[in-house]
Order: C-alpha cells, then sequence, then structure tokens
C-alpha cells in the first residue's frame, strides 16, 4: 500500500497564498510575521495537516538540538524529578534541555494557563526545536496549534491527536495500587484525599476512581476528600480527625506533598497506613519512609523523547501509557 503523500510547506503556501518563505518564517516561529498573514498561514497547515519535518529541518541547519520544557512549578519536587529524567535521556540521544517554570498561581494578571500559553510561544520562538510539556494545563486545542508548528509531547495526560504526543504513568492503575496496599495492611474504612474540584485536573479523578473502585470491589468503605495540596494546616488537621473518628484507618493522596502534610497531624498516628503519590527521594528517607506510587519518571522521560524523534521525522503521534509501581515504606 502506497503511504500517503506529506504535505509540503510549497503546498502550504500555495494554499495560503503566501511565498514559501513567509510559511517557513511562521513555522519556525518568527515574531516578525504580520499577523493576518500568520493566521492564513497557520488555518493553511490546519487544513493540509502539514507536520515540519525534522530531518528536512537539519539539513537546512535550522536546528538547535534542544527541546524545550515546561512544567507548571517547581514546587512540586516530582517536576524537579521529571525535568532531571529528561535531561539524561535528552544527553544520551544528543540533545540539549531547556527549561521554564511558571509559578504556582496568577502572575501580572495573567492566569497560569495564559503563563504558560506564553511561555511555550517564547520557547518555540527560537530557543527550542521542540517542545515537551509537563501537566499542561493549555487546552486540546491549543496543544493542537503548538503541534502544529514543532514536534510537540505531553506527559502526565492523555491525549488523542495525530499531531501531539503523550505520554502517562496509568493514573488508575496507580490509585488501584493504592488501595491494595492499604487493604493489605489490614485498613477497613479508606479514604482518598485531593483536589477534586468540579474543574480539578482529569488525572486527579482518574487517580481516584482507581482507588475507591478497588476498594468497592474488595467491600471496603471508601470516601473521597476534596483537599487543596497547599491546605491549611489547621484545617487539614481537623478533617483528618474527622475522618479519623469516622473509622477511616487507611489514606492515600494526591501527591507526597500532600502526604508529608497529612503525616503532620496528630490523626495520622491512627492510620494503618498513608500512601503518598510520585514517590519524590525525600519521602523516601528512613524518617519518613512513605509508601508512595512511583509513576516511573525515567521511563516516562526516554518515552517522551522518543516521541519527539519520531515527530521530528515525520512520523504519526505516538500515545503511551507506563504501568507505574508501589515503593514500600513503613507506611
Amino acid at each position: 500500500m502506497t503511504a500517503p503523500i506529506r504535505p509540503t510547506q510549497s503546498d502550504v503556501a500555495r494554499e495560503a497564498g503566501v511565498s514559501r518563505a513567509l510559511v517557513s518564517l511562521v513555522v519556525r516561529g518568527e515574531p516578525h510575521v504580520r499577523p493576518d498573514k500568520r493566521a492564513a498561514v497557520q488555518e493553511a497547515i490546519d487544513r493540509l495537516g502539514y507536520r515540519p519535518h525534522g530531518a528536512a529541518a537539519h539539513l537546512a541547519g535550522k536546528r538547535t538540538q534542544t527541546i524545550g520544557v515546561l512544567v507548571p512549578n517547581l514546587v512540586n519536587p516530582w517536576f524537579g524529578m521529571m525535568i532531571t529524567s529528561l535531561q539524561t535521556a535528552a544527553e544520551g540521544a544528543g540533545l540539549h534541555v531547556v527549561f521554564s517554570a511558571g509559578t504556582a498561581g496568577a502572575t501580572n494578571a495573567r492566569s497560569p494557563r495564559e503563563d504558560e500559553a506564553e511561555r511555550a510561544r517564547e520557547m518555540l520562538s527560537g530557543r527550542a526545536d521542540a517542545l515537551i510539556l509537563i501537566s499542561p494545563r493549555l487546552p486540546h486545542e491549543e496543544l493542537e496549534s503548538l503541534g502544529s508548528t514543532a514536534p510537540v509531547c505531553v506527559i502526565g495526560r492523555h491525549l488523542q491527536s495525530d499531531r501531539v504526543s503523550s505520554v502517562q504513568s496509568d493514573p488508575v492503575r496507580g490509585g488501584a495500587l493504592a488501595a491494595e496496599h492499604l487493604i493489605s495492611r489490614g485498613a477497613s474504612s479508606l479514604a482518598y484525599l485531593a483536589p477534586l474540584s468540579p474543574d480539578a485536573e482529569e488525572v486527579a479523578v482518574h487517580r481516584a476512581d482507581g482507588f475507591t473502585s478497588t476498594a468497592r470491589r474488595a467491600r471496603v468503605p471508601v470516601r473521597r476528600q476534596d483537599v487543596p495540596i497547599a491546605a491549611d494546616p489547621e484545617e487539614l488537621a481537623e478533617r483528618m480527625a474527622a475522618l479519623v473518628r469516622s473509622g477511616v484507618d487507611g489514606a492515600a493522596v494526591h501527591n507526597d506533598q500532600l502526604a508529608l502534610a497529612v503525616l503532620t497531624t496528630p490523626a495520622a498516628d491512627a492510620l494503618r497506613g498513608l500512601v503518598g503519590y510520585d514517590a519524590t527521594p525525600l519521602t523516601a528517607f528512613p524518617s519518613i519512609a512513605l509508601t508512595s506510587i512511583d509513576q516511573r519518571s525515567d521511563v516516562l522521560a526516554t518515552g517522551a523523547i522518543e516521541a519527539i524523534d519520531g515527530l521530528s521525522l515525520g512520523r504519526p503521534a505516538q500515545h503511551r501509557t507506563v504501568a507505574p509501581s508501589l515503593r514500600t515504606g513503613r507506611t
């Protein structure tokens, strides 16, 4: 069967009614292009399904051999773990990594999503050839737009896209592993603590789903608690005390940050088990020895670099789910 012919920049130029040189400027993310011309080129790219060819760009001497990495913030230690793993994987492929971190909240009247979009555009305006976004806030259509101008891969979120690749650790299985561990320790009533408001991240909901469905199959009572990552210590202590009074003796939380906060509450002593998420190095110290779900940052990083390489060579987007594992501690 003959492979379909890939659209070229010349095809895009004809479709948009502009020169090929202008198409090249738009594809490279050059800032000095009139908005109406950029829009016309982008519309033609979307209609034709044009995807930049990494090998051709390399031959033209345009590649920096650099991948830009965007993280929401550096407050969560797991983001730092992912950056380190990506640096290692990129070096093995002869590539460089530069990263840009947002803040935990809005700055300069920009929302976190607006900040992320701006940082992505800046990264692709000349600093990097490709982009990896870790736990992005951007909606699908904005990710697709980025993917039309450069190879893009998302870590920590599953996509259905022909243009943007994605790699994630299976959140449902991760939640299930946490519940199985607590049940094996004899816990008879479970709780899952995470940011579960109506606008919660999809991954938080999927982890909670895996946890609660596993508990229910084992006929163990289970409840969900909407708790922010940066919960007020006094409020968290009160909520944990109320859970313990209601009979809860096993808990899992959205990440290790929140798990450490739970461990500091007086009610934590009454728990048969506590499971965090992300298996961050600090929580493995003997003085803490937190049981936690390992998302396998090394495997995620390797998968993301491989996906970027494939996109650069004109291959279809890849979507991979990695099996998490349980790092057993004292809890």
